[in-house]
Order: C-alpha cells, then structure tokens, then sequence
C-alpha cells in the first residue's frame, strides 16, 4: 500500500484547527507529520486508503485536537496537538511513547520516530521535531539505524537510532 505525506496537494493546504485568535491557520503541509504518520499506520491495519485529509476529518469531527476539545485555554502553539484517545477508540488501537532500545519489529507493531529536522529561514536556523514511519530495522558494523519514510519528502532516508529522540508505539 502506498504511504501518503503530508504535502500531496489533494491535501496539503487543508486547514486542521482554526483558533479565532490565530493569526495563521495551521495546514496539514506544514504541520501533521504526527497525524500523516499515524495516518499511514491506520490504512496498513485497516486494508485500504486512509488519507492525512481523512484523518484531519476524523480529529475535527471527533474534537481530536487540543483547541477543539479545551478551547481557548490551551496554550497557543498547542491547539493542533492531537489527541490520541480519539484515534485509539476509532481504530482499537494503542498508542504509546517507547524507548527506541526497546523496537522490535513485529507483526501487529508499528513504529513513529520523532527526530530533528534543521533549516534556516531569513538567515536564522531553527530545528523542530519532526515524525516520520520506521519501516525497519538496519544493523551496519554493529550500529543501529532506521529505514524511515519521511512523510514530508516521501522520500525513504536512514537515520542511526542515535538520532531518534522517541517512537511512537501503535499496537492493536
């Protein structure tokens, strides 16, 4: 099955939470790598397409994100933080943050890796956490890596595991 990113046009300038006092809208491009991911893992269990554009669907009709569920109390830059008993009472499955010593590919168990991503912008450089799907795992003279799928290139790059700060577990 095909994984999808975050920035396929079909929906990538969809708007995931809109907050009245938010000066910009956040869209799936820039800003669901967790829900793209989470995404990509519910169609490899359910058997068919499930898009980043449906998975939004389902978190603002289901109050998934933290500003549609808590309103104007959160705290601004956190109104699109997902929710995961939503996905997890939807899709009966779990999920939960995993040590990366403790991967084990197995069936049944699927993986989200959080790593640094480094740009600069109008002369500054910046880094922000980014989510992408762990496809396997890869030993080379005795180090450890993963074979990621980046869901913002939809590229496949290796990463050593040293520069994954946490997984995601999603078990069923």
């Amino acid at each position: 099955m095909r994984m999808n990113t975050q920035t396929d046009p079909r929906w990538a300038n969809d708007i995931m939470v809109d907050p009245p006092w938010q000066d910009k809208p956040d869209y799936i491009k820039d800003w669901f790598c967790l829900g793209t991911s989470l995404a990509n893992v519910v169609q490899l269990i359910i058997g068919h397409e499930f898009t980043p554009a449906d998975m939004n669907e389902l978190l603002k009709k289901k109050k998934g994100y933290a500003y549609l569920r808590i309103g104007d109390t959160v705290t601004r830059g956190q109104e699109s933080f997902l929710l995961y008993d939503v996905i997890e009472k939807q899709f009966c499955i779990r999920i939960k943050n995993v040590p990366v010593k403790e991967y084990a590919k197995r069936p049944n168990k699927y993986y989200i890796a959080r790593f640094e991503v480094h740009y600069t912008i109008n002369g500054k450089k910046r880094a922000v956490n980014h989510y992408s799907n762990v496809m396997t795992e890869i030993i080379i003279h005795s180090r450890r890596y993963f074979e990621i799928f980046d869901v913002y290139t939809g590229q496949t790059i290796i990463l050593p595991t040293s520069e994954i700060s946490l997984l995601k577990q999603v078990t069923l």
